[in-house]
C-alpha cells in the first residue's frame, strides 16, 4: 500500500514536516499503529491554535481517510495541503495515491513527477518509481478533450504590409488581404489504445483531431491524424517508440493536404529531476494543388526540476524539406526555452519562447529574391488542477506570434488567447 511508502518518506526526511503538538500526538501514534478510526476519534473537539496545527490536522485526517479506503474524502484535504505547501513531497505522493484510487491517473502522474523532482532519498525514489510504472499504462485506452474560445488578432497569418514595391513602383495591398481580427472555437480530441503484446512491449493505435472554426471571419481548419506503433521499455531505463501515421487536412471544408510518415522516439530519465527526449520524423506530404513535399525532422528536449515548484526546459530541432516545387524546399532550425512554476493555492503557470529560422530554395517568383523567415512565438499558460469539475479543468493560454521575412508579404503578427477547459481520461 502506498501509505507504507509515506512512512518511509517520513523517516527518510527525518520529520522535516510540521511539528506535531502534544495534543495531536495520540492521534499520530494511533495512526502509526494502524488504528485509523480511533485516530480520527482522538481529533474530535480539537481546534487548531496555530497554522502549523491546522496543517497537522489536515495531514492526519487525510492519511486516516486513505487508510480507511475513502480516497474521495481524502483528496480535498490533500489538495489543500499541496496548495499550502507545494514543496512538500509527502503531500503530493499521498495525493497521487488517492487520485489513482479514483481513476484520475493523469493527475496522479503529474504530482508524482513533481515529487520525484524534489530529489527523494534513493530508497523512497525507487519505490515511487515502481508505483509510477504501474500507473503509466493502467488502462488500455486513454483520451483527451479540449474545448476553447480563441480570439485572435490575425488567425490566418495575413500580411501586416500595407504597401509593397515592384520595379521601383509602389502598390497598395488590398485591405481584404491584410490582418483581420476574429474569434473562433477550437476543439482538440484524441484516443489511444495501448494493449500489452509482450512483457515490456505495448502496441499503440489511435487518432487525434483538431478543429478551428471561425465562420466567415476567418479560415476554418480541420486536421485529422491516425497512427499505429509500438512502445518498448520505461522512461526510467530508456523507452523507445516507433510509429507510422496518416494525416489529412481541410481548409474551409476543402481538401488541402494529406500525408503519411514514420516517427521514432526515445525518452529516458537521466536522474529523478532530469528527463531527455529525442525524436525523428519522416513525412511525405501531398497538396491538393499537385505538389509533394518530403520532410525530415530531428528534435531534442531536456527538462529539469530545479525545485518541487519550478521546472525548466530546453529544446532544439532541425528540418530538411525537399519538393518538386523549388520554392517549397529548404531547411529550418529552431530552439526553445520554457519554465513552469507551481504556486501556492494550486495555480500553475508556464512560459515558453520559441524561435525558428526557415530558409527556402530558389528565388521568390514575384520578388526575385531568396526567401528567409524568422518566426518567434511566446506562450503563457495558466491552469489550476484543483479547480475541476468531473475532471474538466480551466486553462488560459495567451500567445504572441511574429514573423519577419525577406519577402515583405510574408511578414505578420498575431496576438491571441485560448480560454477553455480540458480533460484527460
Amino acid at each position: 500500500m502506498f501509505f507504507k511508502i509515506l512512512v518511509v518518506v517520513w523517516l527518510a526526511l527525518a520529520w522535516g514536516g510540521p511539528g506535531f503538538g502534544n495534543s495531536l500526538q495520540r492521534s499520530v501514534d494511533l495512526l502509526r499503529s494502524g488504528d485509523a478510526v480511533r485516530a480520527l476519534e482522538a481529533l474530535d473537539g480539537f481546534s487548531a491554535a496555530t497554522p502549523e496545527d491546522e496543517v497537522s490536522l489536515l495531514w492526519i485526517r487525510a492519511l486516516a481517510m486513505v487508510r480507511l479506503g475513502q480516497p474521495n474524502a481524502a483528496i480535498p484535504l490533500l489538495e489543500r495541503l499541496v496548495a499550502l505547501a507545494p514543496e512538500r513531497a509527502e503531500y503530493r505522493l499521498e495525493l497521487a495515491y488517492a487520485l489513482s484510487q479514483v481513476g484520475q491517473t493523469e493527475r496522479a502522474l503529474f504530482h508524482i513527477g513533481i515529487a520525484r523532482g524534489s530529489r527523494l532519498p534513493p530508497v523512497v525514489d525507487a519505490r515511487v518509481a515502481e508505483f509510477e510504472k504501474r500507473l503509466q499504462f493502467p488502462k488500455v485506452v486513454r483520451g483527451h478533450f479540449t474545448f476553447a474560445v480563441v480570439p485572435e488578432s490575425n488567425p490566418t497569418n495575413r500580411t501586416s504590409a500595407r504597401e509593397i514595391f515592384l520595379g521601383g513602383l509602389p502598390f497598395v495591398v488590398n485591405p481584404d488581404a491584410r490582418a483581420k481580427a476574429a474569434t473562433g472555437l477550437e476543439v482538440n480530441a484524441g484516443l489511444t489504445a495501448s494493449p500489452q503484446i509482450a512483457p515490456g512491449w505495448r502496441a499503440q493505435i489511435g487518432f487525434s483531431a483538431r478543429t478551428r472554426f471561425f465562420g466567415n471571419r476567418g479560415r476554418d481548419d480541420y486536421t485529422g491524424r491516425v497512427f499505429a506503433g509500438v512502445v518498448q521499455g520505461h522512461v526510467e531505463t530508456g523507452q523507445t517508440r516507433q510509429q507510422v501515421f496518416l494525416t489529412r487536412r481541410w481548409l474551409d471544408k476543402r481538401h488541402f493536404s494529406h500525408s503519411h510518415g514514420v516517427s521514432l522516439g526515445y525518452a529516458r530519465r537521466l536522474s529523478p529531476a532530469t528527463r531527455l527526449d529525442l525524436s525523428a520524423v519522416y513525412e511525405n506530404l501531398s497538396y491538393s494543388a499537385g505538389h509533394d513535399l518530403r520532410r525530415k525532422v530531428a528534435s531534442v528536449a531536456l527538462s529539469h526540476m530545479l525545485s518541487p515548484q519550478l521546472e525548466v526546459s530546453l529544446s532544439a530541432h532541425g528540418e530538411q524539406r525537399d519538393s518538386s516545387l523549388v520554392s517549397l524546399g529548404g531547411d529550418s532550425w529552431g530552439a526553445g526555452i520554457g519554465a513552469q512554476y507551481q504556486f501556492k493555492g494550486g495555480l500553475q503557470a508556464s512560459l515558453n519562447l520559441n524561435h525558428v529560422r526557415k530558409s527556402y530554395d530558389g528565388l521568390h517568383p514575384l520578388f526575385g529574391i531568396a526567401r528567409q523567415d524568422d518566426f518567434t512565438k511566446s506562450r503563457l499558460r495558466l491552469a489550476n488542477n484543483q479547480w475541476n469539475w468531473k475532471g474538466f479543468a480551466p486553462v488560459l493560454d495567451i500567445t504572441y506570434e511574429k514573423q519577419d521575412s525577406s519577402v515583405v508579404l510574408n511578414r505578420f503578427r498575431n496576438v491571441g488567447a485560448s480560454i477553455g477547459v480540458t480533460r484527460r481520461f
